[in-house]
Order: C-alpha cells, then sequence, then structure tokens
C-alpha cells in the first residue's frame, strides 16, 4: 500500500495502484512511499470520498453498510481498496 500526503488538507491516502499514486504526486500531495504490505485476501475494506468536504475526504471502513448509507449521504464509492486480516 502506498501512503501519500496532502500538506493543504493534513490528510493521509492509501491506495494500491501505481497509477493513482503517481497522478497524486503530480497533483501535488507527497509521497511518503510503500506505508504496508496489506494482504490479498481476508476482510475487504471500502473507500469512499466525501467531494463535500473542504478539500475531500477519504474515509475507509470495512462494513460494506457504512459505505452504502454513506454514499446515500452524498459520499462517493470508491472500490474495495485493500484487505485485512
Amino acid at each position: 500500500m502506498y501512503r501519500l500526503y496532502n500538506k493543504n488538507t493534513g490528510e493521509h491516502f492509501y491506495t494500491r495502484s501505481a497509477f493513482e499514486r503517481d497522478s497524486l504526486i503530480k497533483g501535488g500531495w507527497n509521497n511518503e512511499e510503500t506505508g504496508w504490505t496489506a494482504p490479498t485476501s481476508g476482510t475487504a475494506v471500502y473507500r469512499v470520498y466525501n467531494p463535500n468536504a473542504k478539500g475531500g475526504n477519504h474515509y475507509y471502513t470495512a462494513s460494506r453498510y457504512e459505505a452504502d448509507n454513506l454514499v446515500k449521504g452524498g459520499w462517493k464509492f470508491g472500490k474495495i481498496q485493500f484487505y485485512g486480516k
């Protein structure tokens, strides 16, 4: 899992996608290299995004129910971001 930091919002962002990492670096995020090695199976962890928060806001949850309810409240559903045990 790649870890990035946005100095303007104070947010850390995690992704397993090198393309997404590189795009964010081009957009001004600081690359903090590899945060950890995530399992490839286990409990799915979902990423949702709040476009209405200043600077945006990402939230990670292992609950699909919680992710779906945030989407109903205006958040954008990302995808399964990684797996945990």
